[in-house]
């Protein structure tokens, strides 16, 4: 009698754990793709504007007054068919430095995620804005 107890526990435990991984595939099978790009996207434009801030990028690209270093970021850091913009803007709100991914257009974009950060070059603030979207 032992024997058939433990058979059919087995058959059951057998069961339960095939009725899970059937479950478990069916939600993740379901997630969209699309949808996790969305937030790694987001979560690269505020960390992309972290990196640039700590390894002084955007400070040199004002005291520079130039776009080079944030051109060679994006162009690097933004695989197809991601595109990036970047803008640096003083305290006065004028645009100081601005650089555009290498094969986009601002035009015609659906949606659009923004990321600011404050930084102080010498005595003056600046903020620093990117956007990113997929074409």
């Amino acid at each position: 009698m032992r024997g058939y107890i433990f058979t059919l526990d087995a058959i059951l435990a057998a069961l339960a754990a095939l009725v899970m991984i059937t479950a478990i595939y069916f939600f993740v099978s379901g997630t969209q793709s699309a949808d996790w790009s969305k937030v790694n996207l987001n979560s690269q434009i505020l960390d992309s504007l972290a990196v640039l801030e700590l390894n002084d990028d955007l400070k040199n690209a004002v005291l520079a007054g130039s776009n080079t270093t944030l051109n060679t970021f994006l162009n690097s850091m933004f695989p197809e068919p991601a595109c990036g913009y970047i803008q640096l803007r003083n305290s006065t709100d004028s645009l100081h430095v601005h650089s555009l991914k290498t094969g986009c257009s601002r035009t015609g974009r659906d949606e659009v995620f923004i990321a600011r950060r404050t930084f102080i070059v010498g005595e003056d603030i600046y903020y620093a804005m990117m956007e990113g979207w997929y074409e």
